[in-house]
């Protein structure tokens, strides 16, 4: 955890997000045990977070039990979800997108803002922000989020 904490710029709100599963663990020391093994509320234990570098999947669990029957601990873990991103190819031809608008299609997929693609492309801002809106337009959405799942769904074709 410490290497993906000091690896990734978003690392304060990962922490953020970290804490307050752990916070959530806690609190469900009172509340009623599920019924069933399987049966998982929505109780903030379990969470998806994302940053501009990864998706990650966030999990906090009671560790040991004191003679009181309270847990001792609480262990988060933190898996990285991948995603796939299919060939570029595939892409263009399905969107019709340009050479530069499929580089920033890929960096929105990775949730880079458009400061963050104009840096890596050097391009200035205004420019990156005109190419994410052509590649929103193109693919026929309107929201980051609602691109990554069109783009993952070409891939899943």
């Amino acid at each position: 955890m410490r290497r993906v904490l000091g690896q990734d710029p978003g690392r304060d709100g990962l922490r953020d997000h970290l804490r307050s599963v752990a916070k959530s663990v806690l609190a469900s020391l009172d509340a009623p045990v599920p019924k069933e093994p399987g049966d998982h509320k929505a109780d903030g234990t379990r969470r998806e977070v994302a940053t501009s570098q990864a998706a990650y999947r966030l999990r906090g669990n009671l560790v040991g039990r004191n003679s009181l029957g309270h847990g001792t601990a609480v262990l988060v873990s933190l898996d990285r979800v991948a995603f796939q991103v299919p060939a570029p190819d595939s892409i263009r031809t399905r969107f019709g997108l340009t050479v530069r608008e499929l580089q920033v299609a890929s960096l929105l997929m990775h949730r880079l803002s458009n400061a963050e693609i104009a840096r890596l492309l050097s391009i200035s801002p205004h420019t990156a922000r005109h190419h994410t809106e052509n590649v929103l337009a193109k693919v026929g959405v309107r929201s980051r989020e609602a691109l990554r799942q069109a783009i993952q769904d070409v891939g899943a074709s």
